[in-house]
């Protein structure tokens, strides 16, 4: 089983130009496709916990795909 980060793009409300990332993480046996699908009950409980945020985007990625910055 992989791992997946859901990656948000979230804007503070009262300040829409106050933007970063939220990274999500959990384990799925198919494809980054599905994750469009399985990330909408995680986006909707992490909006319902950080109602001064909104979800302006986001994005599905492999952790085990992801490059090691350094």
């Amino acid at each position: 089983m992989d791992v997946v980060d859901l990656i948000l793009a979230v804007c503070l409300v009262n300040n829409p130009n106050t933007c970063h990332e939220e990274h999500l993480y959990y384990q799925s046996r198919s494809s980054l496709k599905t994750c469009l699908w399985e990330a909408m009950p995680t986006m909707a409980q992490w909006a319902g916990e950080h109602p001064k945020w909104r979800i302006a985007g986001f994005h599905c990625a492999w952790v085990n795909d992801r490059e090691e910055k350094i």
